[in-house]
């Protein structure tokens, strides 16, 4: 199989029609988030249950545990499975708060969606809020842009915007999860997207779906993979860099086994 046969959604994340409306930092109290809009140069109060935890690209690290600094004002729900956005009226009576902070950008964010070519209706809502079931589910996570791969685990159902994407395995395959994370930042995966992805300025790669979904994946061997989990297990807790990149080298030596290279690829390839 290819890497897109064991992912339910290889995705970028949210687009805003203007990130200093709809992305802030800040703080919650109780039923409300406090946050600053660089809109507006000021503190806003918003109903907690619009706003999400929202990582971008400088907050996913190499099997780094995962934090977020900002929060996006995300005006929508689940339906019938389906992510859609919340009527105009039901913002107005149940989040009245965010629909008086959004209101005075009416205008410029109807002018946003009619240029988008998305529905002007929903003024208050994102460009592309995504699928909820998307964000909210344990997934794997890589910047867009990076050197070497740089990704790592998300156990906690955190939203990210388009400097970010989601890899999320099939529900028949999340048991691998771990060991996919160890495939995919190995030196294997790093050569493959450097051989047939994009060069950027300062030798840095973009991790977009066309050039890593056509990735060969190794039929699973549940001897090896208990192994490459194992070793996954330790280098997400390891606590210093030195053991991680010790760790990370196991990873790789395991992740040649488990492909059948032979003593002149892997030195081909590192």
């Amino acid at each position: 199989p290819k890497l897109r046969d064991v992912l339910e959604y290889i995705s970028q994340g949210t687009v805003s029609t203007g990130d200093d409306i709809f992305i802030m930092k800040g703080r919650f109290d109780d039923k409300y988030f406090i946050g600053y809009s660089e809109e507006i140069k000021k503190e806003v109060v918003i109903e907690k249950e619009l706003m999400k935890p929202l990582l971008k690209g400088e907050d996913v690290k190499r099997y780094a545990q995962i934090s977020n600094s900002h929060y996006i004002l995300y005006a929508h729900h689940t339906v019938k499975g389906k992510t859609v956005p919340y009527t105009e009226k039901e913002m107005m009576d149940y989040f009245p708060k965010a629909y008086v902070y959004l209101l005075p950008f009416k205008e410029k964010l109807i002018a946003k969606k009619v240029r988008y070519k998305t529905n002007p209706t929903y003024w208050y809502s994102l460009h592309r809020s995504r699928e909820i079931s998307m964000f909210e589910n344990r997934k794997i996570i890589t910047p867009e842009i990076s050197l070497g791969c740089n990704m790592t685990l998300d156990n906690e159902g955190l939203y990210h915007n388009t400097q970010c994407y989601t890899l999320s395995p099939k529900t028949e395959y999340q048991k691998y999860i771990l060991s996919l994370l160890g495939i995919l930042n190995s030196k294997l995966f790093w050569f493959f997207l450097s051989n047939t992805g994009t060069i950027l300025r300062g030798d840095f790669f973009r991790f977009k779906t066309k050039y890593i979904e056509g990735f060969p994946i190794s039929e699973f061997q549940e001897m090896q993979i208990a192994s490459l989990e194992s070793l996954v297990k330790k280098v997400l807790s390891a606590t210093n860099s030195d053991e991680q990149v010790r760790i990370s080298a196991q990873i790789d030596v395991l992740v040649y086994h488990l492909y059948n290279l032979t003593y002149d690829e892997v030195c081909f390839v590192d």
